[in-house]
C-alpha cells in the first residue's frame, strides 16, 4: 500500500490533528474520513482500524528519514554514528507533531492491542534504519538488532516526550549515545560466544 497517495495522506493528516486535539482514543476511521473530507466507505475499505492509519504514518516517516540522510556523509560515518544520525533525523521529522505522538503513545499504554501494533511498527522502522545504515546483517541478525534498537528508540522517545524544560535535544542525544554504546558493548561481548568455523 502506497504511503503517500492522496487518500492515505489526508487520513494521516487527520489522525495527527485528532491526536493533537487529544481525541485519538475515541476517534474511528470514519471520523478521520469526515475530518479529511473523504468518503468513509472508501476510507474504511483501505483502513479497518486506527492502527492501519498509523502504519501508513510510520511508512511515511521512514521514507522521509531515509531521503533526508546525506548519503556521502552517512557512508563515511562509523556504524554507531550512522545510527545516531538516523535516529536523531527521525526525531527531527517527528518534531512538528510531538503532541500527536505523545497522544499516540499514551493510548498505546492503555490499550494492549495498540501497544502490540506500536511495537511492531517500531521494529519495522528500526529494521529500515539498519538497512539504511548498512548494518542489517542476516535475516536473523536483522530481527535481533531491530528489536534491540526498538527498545533504545522507545526509551529515547520517553525522554523526548517529557515536558519542554526537560527534553532538550542535547539531553536526548546524550541518552541515545549512551544506549547505543551499551548495545555496542553487548554485541562485542556476545561475539565471544559465537560458534567458530572449523579451520
Amino acid at each position: 500500500m502506497a504511503a503517500n497517495d492522496s487518500l492515505t495522506e489526508r487520513l494521516v493528516q487527520a489522525a495527527l490533528r485528532a491526536a493533537e486535539e487529544g481525541n485519538w482514543r475515541t476517534t474511528t476511521v470514519a471520523d478521520l474520513a469526515l475530518m479529511a473530507e473523504v468518503d468513509p466507505e472508501i476510507a474504511e475499505a483501505r483502513f479497518s482500524v486506527q492502527d492501519d492509519v498509523l502504519d501508513a504514518l510510520a511508512r511515511q516517516t521512514d521514507e522521509r528519514v531515509i531521503s533526508a540522510l546525506d548519503e556521502e556523509d552517512f557512508a563515511a560515518a562509523s556504524p554507531k554514528e550512522r545510527l545516531l544520525e538516523a535516529l536523531m533525523c527521525r526525531l527531527d521529522v517527528l518534531a512538528p507533531h510531538r503532541a500527536a505522538f505523545r497522544e499516540f503513545g499514551s493510548h498505546a499504554l492503555r490499550c494492549p492491542n495498540s501497544a502490540a501494533r506500536t511495537f511492531g511498527r517500531i521494529q519495522t522502522s528500526m529494521g529500515n534504519v539498519l538497512d539504511a545504515a548498512g548494518l542489517a546483517g542476516s535475516e536473523f541478525e536483522r530481527a535481533v538488532r531491530a528489536t534491540a534498537l526498538a527498545y533504545v528508540w522507545i526509551r529515547t522517545c520517553r525522554r523526548w516526550l517529557l515536558d519542554e524544560e526537560e527534553r532538550s535535544l542535547d539531553s536526548v542525544f546524550a541518552m541515545l549515545d549512551q544506549e547505543l554504546s551499551r548495545i555496542e558493548t553487548l554485541a562485542r561481548c556476545l561475539e565471544g560466544f559465537a560458534p567458530r568455523n572449523p579451520a
